[in-house]
């Protein structure tokens, strides 16, 4: 007895095209067509999604008929051993599948994780540059208006000078 190859087969399924019954992504199958209808409105299709669409549709066709070859025999009997294998191998395949898709889950909560981590201390830089730029900002007006009040003392105390060295030659004289 020759085994099936589950490996063989790819998604979609079988002789099966995927379809959403009233928008809950639930596939309706038809045994006697070993297929499953589009029960979702028609959406206009390009000639080259039909022509992807004939190949995906040819393709579960062979795959098909190589599950029914292999697991089914002339009378529709079920090949136990190679359902049985199958099937193993399929549930094998799954839980490697979820052990992936856990893993890429923690890594990516980890990245983020980290990004969040760098995007505060991003934050907290720019807050404290800010925070400093103000307060230089402050100093530097301080600055600007004491300079302002000594120049406007120094041209006082000018003026008085200019008038005391007025008042001494004129009290010369």
């Amino acid at each position: 007895t020759t085994l099936c190859s589950p490996h063989l087969v790819k998604s979609p399924s079988p002789g099966l095209s995927t379809s959403y019954a009233n928008s809950s992504n639930i596939a309706v199958m038809h045994p006697e067509k070993s297929s499953f209808s589009d029960t979702s409105t028609s959406k206009s299709m390009t000639p080259q999604s039909c022509h992807q669409e004939e190949q995906l549709t040819d393709m579960s066709t062979q795959v098909w008929e190589f599950v029914e070859s292999k697991c089914f025999t002339s009378d529709g009997d079920i090949h136990q051993q190679n359902i049985t294998f199958w099937l193993r191998t399929l549930l094998q395949q799954n839980s490697d599948l979820v052990e992936v898709v856990a893993k890429l889950e923690k890594e990516s909560k980890e990245r983020v994780q980290l990004l969040e981590s760098k995007l505060n201390k991003t934050a907290t830089s720019a807050f404290d540059l800010n925070g400093g730029m103000v307060e230089f900002q402050k100093k530097l007006q301080e600055e600007t208006n004491d300079k302002i009040l000594l120049e406007e003392v120094i041209a006082e105390l000018e003026m008085k000078l200019k008038e005391s060295v007025e008042d001494n030659k004129s009290s010369e004289m």
